[in-house]
């Protein structure tokens, strides 16, 4: 039987208002360590943005052995990443896209250091020396403008200090797990700092061959390197320049599609149905390598009371990917896949004073983008399907957003952008040109309700630019997708700066949602504008420190959403079938998480602190189609840290554990004819990491 989150999560919360009532009592404390985050492009406190966004520091992202934008759901309230090959598939608030060929963006924006990440293979690196990421919910229709139906993901990384710091680690853990890392900072001259980091990480596959005489590789293996690096310095007395760059690549097994319930024509070829999702029959030798690297330069220049910033950035990236389509030892099906890309963006921007009764942010944007893309499917035979694509990709939008202070308390803001997109490429069917635009406001009002408590509502309008089916063999577009969000949220401290209650409720009107499905007439896997849906729900974020020591902290999420209308093909029986109703693929009903952290102090021997993290999700469905085959039951995940910090804060030594429960889930599916194909997730993984700091 399912567990009830609602019972369970009403019991916790008696149990903790009681736990926390006693606590607060005559216990010594410190407050909530204050965050300070660019949501909004420029530096506030997270708790006067009147948004919800989620934000950890280096900090927190260590405590909750976060490691990449995929462990980011298990502290964000309605975010849902996975992967699809080597590219991310990031679902917010119900809001994402299962395509990940260059015909087509993802629906939320990647950033990284303020560089808009064109392509999502770009997202899927370690966070390397990562001062902060922060995690923006709903469309950012204006200062975040292209395709950020669903949210927006800033990750930033630390900056070059003048002091001299070293640091480096060593992490091992299970799997013959190794992890080296090391950072340098300091100052080269008067005006110039600088910082370097690098981090080598390997580990054996959890997913094992069983197929007897095929190659014994084991999947879901990782072989990874980067590197980043970073000069600051100052031109003038009022212009500081920040350059920076970053290379990584992965080369392993890759990952493998699970195919327990394989079509009768596959058992009739010899398919094996997978029955342990950790135990597989594949008889191609797979493989994926990704090359991931680029610049930026950003340039500060104070003139005045008034900022001009300039980001310039330039990324390229390359992958070659094979892949057993069937997931089975049948027909010997597989899929060759390389793509390149390379892109250029540049943003400049005007900041007024922050401390006017009127203050705004006004912009220009422009993204370019070459891409080419060689999907060879391989049938027995062999018969070959090439499916080739190309684009160039020309982005311009401006932008302004401006805030007027009514009364001390009240204040309203409006802003407004302009977005063109066009895109010139080819697929099997010949060459392809299109274009779209749109204009995207934000209105919002805010109200300081106490000095502790703010109060705000909006409205927001986002804009994902259309495509074209860079996998198919009509050469045919397909139009932009709109969404109109209203939300209302609360974000309040309490006793002290002791209680943090961030709380949202949101309603979405989204039309011509861009949906991958199959050509009733071709049978050819496509994008098309294929529904309109509803959703709402409401978010709530806690955090507590009754004492100086000890911290709990929870968020819940409920979700409603569903598609209005939507008349699709049935891939499997054939004809149409009328899904109206359905829930939109990544958006669980409920989902929560729970966490407790206490710091105990060992005088002389320096500082303990343990940590435990919870996080449960409803059921979820990864097709329109809500086919259990493709989802996944409700689960819960439980991690835990304990680490031990030296007096001196030179050495630290942490143990860790994820899913320690050893839970088998499933985090991905889809479907192309060889029956349910799904992705395994993690199962147990456990370590020490030594850090020494100087």
């Amino acid at each position: 039987m399912r567990d009830n989150p609602q019972n369970w999560f009403c019991d916790a919360a008696i149990y903790l208002g009681v736990s926390l009532g006693l606590s607060f009592s005559g216990q010594a404390y410190t407050q909530i360590e204050e965050i300070v985050v660019v949501a909004e492009r420029q530096e506030e406190s997270l708790q006067s943005v009147p948004i919800s966004v989620t934000a950890l520091d280096a900090a927190a992202l260590e405590a909750r052995t976060i490691e990449s934008i995929t462990d980011m759901s298990s502290a964000t309230p309605g975010l849902i990443v996975s992967g699809n090959l080597r590219s991310a598939q990031i679902f917010i608030r119900g809001v994402g896209s299962e395509d990940i060929s260059i015909g087509t963006e993802g629906s939320s924006a990647v950033y990284m250091d303020g560089v808009y990440l064109g392509r999502t293979e770009m997202a899927l690196t370690d966070f390397l020396d990562v001062e902060r990421v922060e995690v923006l919910r709903g469309p950012q229709g204006t200062l975040y403008g292209r395709n950020s139906v669903g949210g927006a993901i800033n990750v930033v990384s630390k900056p070059p200090t003048d002091e001299l710091s070293l640091t480096g680690s060593v992490l091992t853990g299970n799997f013959n797990r190794l992890r080296l890392r090391g950072t340098a900072t300091g100052s080269l001259s008067e005006d110039v700092e600088a910082r370097i980091s690098f981090v080598d990480d390997s580990h054996d596959g959890f997913v094992k061959n069983g197929l007897a005489g095929a190659p014994r590789q084991d999947f879901h293996d990782e072989d990874y390197f980067g590197a980043r690096g970073s000069v600051r310095f100052e031109v003038a007395e009022s212009i500081e320049v920040t350059f920076g760059s970053d290379y990584s690549r992965s080369d392993d097994n890759g990952f493998v599609n699970i195919n327990q319930t394989p079509p009768d024509f596959l058992i009739a070829a010899g398919a094996t149905p997978v029955a342990d999702p950790f135990t597989v029959f594949q008889d191609m030798p797979v493989f994926q390598v990704l090359e991931n690297y680029g610049g930026h330069v950003i340039v500060d220049w104070d003139f005045g009371d008034y900022e001009l910033r300039s980001i310039s950035g330039y990324r390229k990236v390359d992958e070659e990917v094979l892949l057993d389509s069937d997931g089975t030892e049948a027909f010997g099906v597989f899929v060759e896949l390389t793509r390149n890309q390379q892109q250029f963006t540049q943003e400049l921007q005007v900041l007024s004073p922050a401390d006017g009764r009127f203050h705004w942010i006004a912009g220009l944007f422009y993204f370019y983008e070459d891409a080419d893309q060689k999907f060879d499917l391989w049938f027995p035979g062999p018969v070959l399907l090439p499916l080739s694509a190309t684009n160039q990709t020309n982005a311009y939008a401006a932008f302004f957003q401006g805030s007027l202070q009514l009364t001390d308390r009240l204040a309203a803001t409006a802003g407004l952008r302009y977005s063109r997109e066009d895109k010139d490429g080819s697929n099997a069917g010949g060459p392809i040109s299109d274009n779209w635009d749109e204009t995207t406001p934000k209105v919002l009002i805010e109200y300081q309700a106490t000095d502790e408590v703010l109060l705000y509502g909006s409205a927001t309008k986002g804009f994902k630019s259309g495509g074209f089916q860079s996998l198919g063999i009509q050469p045919s577009t397909f139009d932009e997708e709109i969404v109109w969000a209203y939300e209302g949220g609360i974000k309040s401290q309490w006793l002290d700066d002791r209680v943090r209650f961030n709380a949202a409720v949101f309603f979405y009107d989204y039309s011509d949602l861009q949906i991958q499905t199959v050509d009733e007439n071709t049978l050819e896997v496509i994008i098309e504008n294929a529904a309109s849906a509803s959703i709402k729900g409401g978010e709530i974020e806690f955090i507590a420190k009754p004492t100086d020591r000890f911290t709990v902290e929870a968020w819940l999420s409920f979700l409603d959403a569903k598609y209005d209308r939507f008349i699709g093909f049935d891939p499997i029986l054939g004809g149409s079938i009328d899904l109206s109703g359905n829930s939109l693929r990544s958006a669980p009903d409920f989902s929560y998480s729970v966490a407790a952290q206490y710091q105990l102090d060992l005088a002389n021997l320096g500082r303990l602190t343990l940590r435990g993290d919870y996080r449960w999700q409803d059921d979820v469905f990864y097709n329109q189609f809500e086919d259990p085959l493709i989802g996944e039951k409700s689960y819960g995940v439980l991690n835990a840290r304990v680490t031990w910090l030296t007096a001196n804060e030179r050495l630290k030594v942490s143990l860790f554990a994820k899913n320690i429960a050893d839970k088998e889930y499933f985090n991905n599916g889809i479907t192309f004819g060889f029956g349910p194909l799904r992705r395994i997730a993690d199962p147990r993984t456990y370590g020490v990491e030594l850090t020494v700091i100087y």
